[in-house]
């Protein structure tokens, strides 16, 4: 047992139960979704491009309006609302790209007479990729030092993505967790996965809302009844959400170094999705989590509910 936080264990043996068993996944998918509507005309640079775009949007799903708690999201999926508003933006001409720059003054409209929520923080985001330096700087990071020399492969470090978020520091490096930026390899990987480009990383989790949720019903995360109280009421302080992000990275990070076999795209993907069907969450806890020696009192509830909490970080 790792003692993470005095509200959060990592459970070591069901941390290396889950690790075992994880197999490379059959569907990796590919993000075109993400990418400008003639995507099969991007160059790959346009695309990583178009990606990171996407990724420095991709949080501030929950908000709050009038004391209530609310989700921005299209059929229970945030994602799925960004992908909608970023589809329409392109077909209106006005998102950021590489090869042909942003109108700002209709964008920011777009952005306030949505009502989206963090406009504010949106508008700064989409600025700070519609400038031609900015841009530049990420399609040379991405081509220098991302691009390997002797194949058709790509390498993200730790120290790149550190770079990048320092270029985008609105969209990317707010975040101490660097959870968007994290979320940009993982994202690439997908879409070179289809064009069959390799791509490898050494880099931590995104920690989102959904990883923490997944690890905790698998029986990896161990949270205190009462932090599951304050997940279920929507009542998280901002240092509950940090000890349960940094937990996330740190249980995330140990599985990687049992499967060093295994990317991060290939694990993020694996929680991420299972996260997402609870059914197949009940099975790994009544294996992996009942397979554990792992028994305390006030660390005995699980919860079906994300991190909601105000912020654009995640």
């Amino acid at each position: 047992m790792y003692q993470h936080h005095s509200g959060i264990k990592i459970d070591k043996e069901s941390l290396e139960n889950y690790a075992r068993q994880i197999v490379l996944p059959k569907f990796i998918p590919d993000w075109k979704d993400y990418l400008h509507p003639e995507s099969c005309n991007l160059d790959i640079s346009e695309a990583f491009f178009d990606l990171a775009v996407n990724a420095s949007q991709n949080a501030g799903y929950y908000y709050e309006r009038d004391g209530v708690m609310q989700k921005w999201e299209k059929e229970g999926s945030g994602a799925a609302a960004l992908v909608e508003l970023h589809q329409e933006f392109y077909a209106q001409g006005i998102m950021p790209r590489l090869t042909f720059y942003a109108d700002l003054q209709a964008l920011e409209k777009e952005v306030f007479v949505r009502d989206l929520p963090f406009a504010e923080i949106r508008t700064k985001i989409y600025q700070e990729f519609a400038n031609v330096c900015k841009a530049k700087s990420l399609e040379t990071e991405f081509n220098t030092q991302c691009k390997a020399k002797d194949k058709d492969a790509y390498h993200f470090s730790f120290e790149s993505i550190v770079r990048i978020a320092q270029i985008f520091s609105n969209g990317f490096g707010e975040d101490p967790f660097l959870k968007k930026a994290f979320l940009l390899p993982i994202l690439f990987a997908g879409y070179a996965h289809a064009k069959g480009i390799e791509v490898t990383m050494d880099t931590c989790a995104p920690a989102d809302y959904r990883l923490p949720q997944t690890l905790n019903n698998i029986g990896i995360l161990r949270l205190s009844d009462d932090l599951i109280d304050r997940i279920e009421a929507k009542t998280l302080t901002p240092e509950d959400v940090d000890a349960i992000r940094a937990a996330t990275v740190v249980a995330v990070n140990v599985i990687r170094e049992l499967r060093p076999d295994l990317q991060m795209h290939h694990i993020d993907g694996e929680l991420w999705f299972a996260g997402r069907k609870n059914n197949s969450l009940d099975q790994f806890w009544n294996t992996i989590g009942a397979q554990s020696n792992f028994k305390q009192d006030g660390f005995t509830n699980r919860t079906y509910e994300p991190m909601q909490f105000k912020t654009m970080r995640f």
